[in-house]
């Protein structure tokens, strides 16, 4: 865990414990609502993870100085994403049938990363997954071979406010019937309504050397807490109607502020912690839905508190086996395939 930003690990962190909050949903009965209405704010984490990714991988692809930049790319992000997704989209496919719980859906646009065009009945989570591998695949494509490292940053923005568009266009189309298939798909599993973190984490990085030159960013941290609190106040948690078309690109906007607030922090509380959650998040954010699943099957009488730190336990427990049997192994292996065509 060497060269470690610890802000960026408290992010991600934060990221992944609201998602499995949102998924502990499935196993909690007769809860206080308070408590289900808080755990309902949960799928922003994703949003998160958005604004994160492009960040990260633009802030990698406006640094790559290697002789074969797509290549790279491609072989970074394929050994770092595809071992695992493809560990447990067989898991669904052939074990969880096995088990008694059938697999509602064709294989076919899991193999491919196009799952989020369809209504999603199983492997939910997967697609903002399909999001972010259009992404790896057309982003390289565009950046390197029209050589956009000195283009307008601003021209980074202009995805997400696609996005916006687009929403507003599905709203005033009469798609925001309150039923969770039909808004899941026209409002937020399909990559044109999406564009909106990986934009602004993409023009982040694009204008990096200028506000990491700033002395002071609490200002900008500080700003993007205001905002996303008055966000959440605006969206509410389902998120099904008018305030689906601004509300993506709202928390991109604030989850940028603050990323730039934070970014220079060099200790923070439970900094191990946070670093070892943020490792095993990419395990943590394919299993949690299934575990959540099989435990409210096996056990279906048992109290709340229980099946809540069972679920997180176990989730924990399944990713992190993965990461040191698959996970970690791949990113050995990328390291050997990478100093080969160096």
């Amino acid at each position: 865990m060497h060269n470690r930003n610890p802000a960026l690990d408290l992010l991600r962190s934060l990221a992944i414990l609201s998602v499995l909050l949102l998924h502990s949903r499935e196993l909690l009965q007769d809860a206080p609502y308070s408590l289900m209405y808080i755990f309902s704010y949960g799928w922003i984490g994703v949003d998160l993870f958005f604004v994160l990714s492009g960040f990260l991988i633009g802030l990698q692809s406006f640094k790559d100085n290697s002789k074969s930049p797509v290549l790279t790319f491609i072989i970074k992000r394929t050994f770092r994403t595809l071992p695992l997704y493809y560990t447990v989209l067989l898991f669904y496919v052939l074990v969880k049938p096995a088990l008694g719980f059938p697999f509602n859906e064709s294989p076919l646009p899991f193999v491919f990363f196009i799952q989020n065009f369809f209504s999603l009945k199983d492997f939910v989570q997967s697609w903002s997954l399909c999001i972010e591998e259009q992404f790896y695949f057309l982003f390289p494509l565009v950046f390197f071979n029209f050589k956009l490292k000195k283009i307008n940053p601003l021209i980074w923005l202009l995805p997400g406010l696609f996005s916006v568009f687009y929403r507003f266009y599905l709203y005033r189309s009469g798609a925001d019937a309150a039923t969770l298939p039909g808004v899941a798909y026209n409002y937020q599993f399909i990559t044109l309504t999406h564009l909106d973190g990986l934009s602004w984490g993409v023009f982040l990085a694009s204008t990096y050397d200028r506000w990491s030159a700033f002395k002071s960013k609490k200002f900008f941290g500080l700003t993007g807490i205001i905002l996303f609190f008055l966000t959440l106040t605006y969206i509410k948690p389902t998120n099904f109607n008018s305030p689906v078309v601004l509300s993506f690109q709202l928390l991109a906007i604030s989850f940028s502020l603050i990323l730039v607030g934070v970014y220079d922090w060099k200790r923070i509380i439970f900094q191990k912690g946070f670093e070892h959650i943020a490792l095993y998040s990419y395990g943590l954010y394919l299993w949690n839905n299934l575990v959540a699943r099989v435990l409210g099957k096996i056990f279906p009488h048992m109290n709340n508190v229980s099946k809540f730190f069972l679920f997180i336990v176990t989730s924990f427990a399944v990713s992190i086996a993965t990461y040191y049997i698959i996970e970690r192994p791949f990113m050995k292996l990328r390291s050997q395939v990478l100093k080969k065509i160096s």
